[in-house]
């Protein structure tokens, strides 16, 4: 018996701080939770569900969820560089991999940022190089 995977994007929202997903693989997916480990538990428990009662899996069929790791990342580096961006920070120019390298008046420095992070101790890190206080 062979399965289908299915992707399910995470996106946060500054707005109310929480994570949410549409589930645009899975009809009827509509789910947010604070923390994004929250969401994955929801979203595990409620996509089998919801593509059995929607006729788009046949009872018994197993169901693998993905999760999209870049979109799990995508809040923390979205909140950094609009925060870098206030404060006057500029992006200078794309570095090796997922890197970007960026600059501080202040500092009269460079410094990087990965596209990728998911790490608030290491976006902290970067504030501290960029010249401005913990914002995660």
């Amino acid at each position: 018996m062979s399965s289908r995977a299915y992707t399910v994007r995470a996106r946060w929202d500054e707005v109310s701080k929480t994570w949410w997903t549409d589930g645009e693989d899975i009809p009827g997916l509509c789910c947010q939770a604070g923390s994004f480990e929250e969401l994955i538990e929801a979203v595990l428990a409620l996509a089998p569900e919801l593509l059995r009662d929607n006729g788009i899996e046949p009872p018994g069929q197993a169901v693998e969820i993905y999760r999209d790791r870049q979109a799990a990342c995508y809040g923390v580096y979205r909140r950094l560089t609009a925060l870098l961006r206030e404060a006057g920070r500029r992006f200078e120019r794309q570095g090796k991999g997922s890197h970007e390298i960026w600059f501080s008046p202040i500092t009269k420095r460079t410094f990087t940022v990965p596209s990728n992070i998911r790490n608030r101790v290491l976006a902290n890190a970067i504030l501290k190089q960029a010249g401005l206080p913990n914002r995660f």
